[in-house]
């Protein structure tokens, strides 16, 4: 009895609040505030009907290329943002089972606010779908694609980097070649000045071999580095445990606000 004493005084002072604020009578305030109800329940029935939308999301990092660093390299990162890369995940997700046109639509439109960071080479993906298997399996999709990608892009450098580890195995062939005969001439050289010459030569080319091992080590392991590391997620995958959409608060507030809206603005025409 006190509660209901208490909403009802509530109510009596938020009438006595229109009345004054307003050029309204008490009925025309009754009918502002079945306005406001009406769109409330407007808000929360379209809330109802509106299919509920699961996100799943991951921050995905480009990988360093030996010795360099394809992280900085924008290009990349910009076209995991281009309607090609879209076009291939959508025709991946087909693939996969995920027909529906209008998850697929979805689908378009949130790879379309990926945000890239081209500078730091990373992304933060985010992909919506009508159930949760269904947008981790997206986000799985989409983090292959970008691999696949990398995988293209990274194919050019690491046969660079063969063609120019052969040339050097061809330097270093050629220069052994010299020390060995610089070693068959050592027996037959006389004088100081002619041993000290071929003691000069001899510890030039030692230095060379030397320094052309130290490359030929660096390009095998850029080659290995370059092939077999991929990308990384710096954030793994994660799906949100509710959908998060339709938010059934905001749109009856959205509704009711619409509704006192238009209540007042009907009332102002008729009066």
């Amino acid at each position: 009895m006190e509660e209901a004493d208490r909403q009802s005084g509530i109510l009596t002072r938020l009438t006595a609040w229109f009345c004054g604020v307003l050029p309204f009578g008490g009925r025309d305030t009754r009918v502002v505030y079945v306005a406001a109800i009406v769109g409330a329940a407007a808000g929360i029935v379209t809330g109802m009907v509106i299919k509920p939308q699961w996100e799943a999301s991951a921050s995905y990092q480009t990988a360093r290329i030996g010795g360099g660093n394809l992280e900085s390299v924008p290009e990349m990162v910009e076209q995991f943002r281009s309607i090609a890369f879209i076009n291939a995940v959508v025709e991946s997700a087909k693939a996969h089972g995920i027909t529906d046109e209008d998850e697929l639509n979805l689908l378009r439109k949130s790879l379309l606010k990926t945000r890239s960071h081209a500078l730091v080479g990373f992304v933060d993906v985010r992909v919506r779908a009508y159930s949760q298997a269904h947008a981790l399996q997206l986000m799985d999709l989409v983090v292959r694609h970008m691999q696949d990608i990398q995988a293209e892009r990274k194919a050019p450098i690491v046969e660079d980097y063969r063609k120019t580890l052969a040339e050097l195995r061809k330097t270093i062939d050629l220069v052994r070649l010299d020390a060995s005969r610089l070693l068959e001439r050592a027996e037959k050289i006389t004088g100081d000045k002619a041993i000290l010459a071929w003691v000069m030569e001899y510890t030039s080319q030692q230095s060379l071999l030397a320094e052309l091992y130290r490359s030929e080590q660096q390009l095998r392991e850029k080659v290995l580095d370059t092939a077999n590391r991929p990308g990384r997620l710096l954030v793994p995958v994660e799906v949100a445990s509710e959908p998060i959409n339709p938010r059934l608060f905001a749109l009856a507030v959205i509704g009711m606000m619409v509704g006192l809206a238009l209540g007042l603005a009907s009332l102002q025409l008729r009066h």
